[in-house]
């Protein structure tokens, strides 16, 4: 009888029952960590379809590297190097976002470093290739020491070209770079604007209902979520300030609650608080129930989805030691499961969400920057 049960444990793998119960009802199973080159150091990733094969592919800030690193996906949710990568971009490139800036119907890439106060464009080929603009850098601050902490693409002006916002810490502004469609951008007039005493990354999107964007950024230095009003033309003016905890780090803008207007969640770097803002549709926020939530980490990035497929919005929550989901009830409210932590050794520096894999199921990327590594989570 003792063997027995000796050779059942073994065959578990050590885990007691209770262990085998949570992680069955997991949503996520970790892949093997895809290895970068040597010293990447990947600090912020994006999903988008580089190479127009109408898969999803990765694509890294890598700091270690100055560069861009782009792993190119299949259907399976598997994903290779693209040849080249990583990418050249004269900074040690800290974020990263996607957006065709020149016109040519393919992803281009726009990165920024902590330390310095432009903009790098590496232009796409269409086959997950990238090369650094001439032109590069598009700087966004004039004066002060670099310090970004910002980066977003969308068309503030409306004119159908993508452009670029910036975050500065120290100066408390959103320097908005406007997008000619030709490879081109340059400073909004008035810009940077000031709103604040220093940010964090911010997002973008019309939370007053005048068709306009509008710019959501946390506030570090004055413990406070502030909105900038966007006029359509690329200027910014001070709206609503929503006085929170203590240095708030990431802002996700999202329908939270089905309500059809954008909601806030907002991380902290130092505390495992997440503050869920429901937003009235005019430009103000209201704390949804039970706000602020305990997350069970420090959160550095947020997503929203269905990720139980219940019908309702749940947060993922990535930062220290991995990620965590709380699963909403479809009023703003949200709540941890026994089977809501998953782990990521160094922490998820980076995260982004998107069906991989092609089965109709979000999936979760994430990078860790300590072990120069990008784990793909493949939904059940």
């Amino acid at each position: 009888m003792l063997s027995l049960c000796f050779l059942s444990i073994t065959t578990a793998g050590c885990a007691d029952p209770a262990q085998r119960a949570q992680e069955a009802r997991q949503l996520f199973t970790a892949q093997e960590p895809i290895k970068l080159p040597e010293g990447s150091r990947p600090s912020r990733l994006s999903l988008a379809d580089l190479n127009g094969d109408g898969h999803l592919d990765v694509v890294a800030a890598c700091t270690g590297k100055a560069g861009v690193c782009v792993l190119l996906g299949s259907s399976k949710g598997k994903f290779t190097p693209a040849p080249g990568s990583p990418f050249a971009a004269h900074t040690a490139a800290h974020m990263v976002a996607t957006g065709d800036f020149n016109g040519d119907k393919k992803l281009d890439v726009i990165t920024t470093s902590h330390d310095d106060n432009g903009a790098y464009l590496l232009l796409g080929d269409g086959k997950g290739g990238l090369t650094l603009t001439v032109s590069s850098p598009f700087t966004g601050y004039m004066v002060g020491k670099p310090h970004n902490h910002g980066l977003a693409v969308a068309d503030m002006n409306g004119d159908g070209n993508p452009d670029v916002t910036l975050g500065h810490q120290d100066l408390g502004s959103i320097a908005v770079l406007l997008g000619d469609g030709r490879e081109r951008l340059a400073s909004a007039p008035g810009s940077p604007f000031r709103l604040g005493r220093g940010f964090y990354p911010h997002a973008i999107g019309d939370v007053n209902g005048d068709g306009k964007l509008d710019v959501v950024a946390p506030d570090i230095m004055g413990a406070a979520i502030v909105v900038g009003l966007g006029d359509g033309k690329g200027g910014l003016r001070a709206g609503a300030a929503i006085r929170v905890k203590p240095r708030p780090f990431d802002i996700l803008l999202n329908d939270l609650n089905g309500d059809g207007f954008l909601d806030i969640a907002a991380t902290h770097d130092d505390l495992h608080d997440v503050d869920v803002l429901l937003g009235d549709g005019k430009g103000d926020f209201a704390p949804a129930e039970g706000s602020p939530l305990r997350a069970g980490r420090q959160g550095w990035r947020t997503a929203a989805s269905d990720f139980d497929g219940d019908g309702k919005k749940d947060l993922l929550v990535a930062g220290q030691g991995g990620f965590t989901v709380l699963f909403g009830d479809g009023a703003g409210a949200f709540a941890p499961r026994a089977e809501s932590q998953y782990e990521v050794p160094g922490g998820a520096w980076g995260m982004a969400v998107g069906d991989v894999n092609k089965d109709g199921k979000p999936d979760v990327v994430v990078c860790d920057s300590d072990a120069g590594t990008v784990t793909v989570f493949l939904r059940k």
